[in-house]
């Protein structure tokens, strides 16, 4: 164990020791060797008469200090200065994905809406909805025949319906819209659904029909005989499609006139190449190619006849569903009624 040193000063004044019983004055100075470690205590110690001059630096600790005392120290002791705040550290990777909410109610469906006078047919066309004359362009009116004018024709929930009653003649008649001089050839749909609810003879059906201008008319060389009809001036002539000649006897039905499934019978009011004589039914692609510079003027459905009498007294029938279209434009479908 580190002997502890007490160092006492100013011994000659009167420190005395025991020598053989008797006071005497020390010879030399007592130094902390001659002082056997645990001898003298705080009582040996006068009062007041050690300093902190006789005290070494750091000889004595806490350890050295009474209980109480280690005490009294450490409850005034001050708390040191705070320490200056260290740099941020770098910032540590992100957390893991958190897992996906789970998905929320589906709304209410909405209301449908109204139903548009136009929309996109799976054909491609557009409809048109015609209620009546001047609806989409569509023109509605009668025609007088050699017998004067027994037709009529008007729109219905079923179509635009036509009757013809005798005596007499006359035509019920639709033209639809149609820029006038198109090229015959540029015609790209044509196509209309007809029926009928009373007829005197299985051949009589609402027919379409094509003004045309410019047609090449045929020649005597070209037929026989002659050519039957001589086409009008500017070459015009009408070309007419009834569908019994096409399909046969049929109350109700839908025809392509453009030929794309069963060739369409077609004949021409005046003789032109291609068809040069109205008893003779030919397709309306043999009539384009033999016309290349043939022009439409108009486009029309049609029911009656241009004189008094059979087949067409006491007919009643109906036309819906037009297609219409040329080469570079789109497809207008006309329906009528509600």
């Amino acid at each position: 164990m580190q002997k502890k040193t007490l160092q006492v000063v100013g011994l000659a004044a009167g420190v005395s020791v025991l020598v053989g019983g008797s006071a005497a004055t020390a010879k030399t100075l007592i130094s902390g060797s001659d002082i056997r470690s645990g001898t003298i205590s705080a009582r040996n110690v006068k009062t007041s008469t050690l300093t902190g001059k006789q005290v070494r630096n750091g000889s004595i600790t806490l350890a050295d200090l009474s209980p109480a005392t280690r005490k009294l120290v450490e409850d005034k002791a001050q708390a040191g200065a705070a320490g200056a705040t260290g740099a941020t550290g770098a910032t540590g990777p992100g957390g893991a994905k958190g897992d996906t909410g789970a998905k929320g109610d589906t709304g209410a469906k909405g209301d449908k809406g109204d139903t548009g006078n136009a929309g996109a047919n799976a054909d491609g066309s557009v409809t048109s909805r015609v209620r009546g004359s001047g609806d989409a362009g569509v023109v509605l009116n009668n025609v007088a025949g050699s017998g004067g004018n027994n037709a009529t024709g008007s729109i219905t929930p079923d179509g635009f319906t036509t009757v013809v009653n005798a005596p007499g003649g006359g035509f019920a008649r639709a033209t639809l819209p149609f820029a006038a001089g198109t090229a015959l050839k540029d015609l790209r749909a044509l196509l209309f659904k007809w029926s009928v609810k009373t007829r005197a003879s299985n051949t009589v059906t609402p027919t379409l029909k094509l003004d045309i201008t410019d047609a090449s008319p045929c020649t005597v060389d070209a037929l026989p005989g002659g050519c039957r009809n001589a086409v009008f001036p500017n070459n015009s002539t009408t070309l007419v499609f009834e569908p019994y000649y096409t399909v046969g006897t049929v109350t109700s039905d839908t025809t392509n006139t453009l030929d794309s499934t069963t060739p369409s019978k077609w004949w021409s009011t005046r003789g032109i190449q291609g068809a040069t004589n109205r008893d003779t039914f030919v397709s309306l692609q043999s009539i384009i190619d033999a016309n290349p510079n043939a022009k439409i003027q108009a486009v029309y459905t049609e029911s009656g006849q241009n004189s008094a009498g059979p087949p067409w007294s006491g007919f009643e029938g109906s036309v819906d569903y037009v297609n219409l279209g040329v080469v570079g434009g789109g497809v207008d479908r006309f329906d009528f009624g509600s």
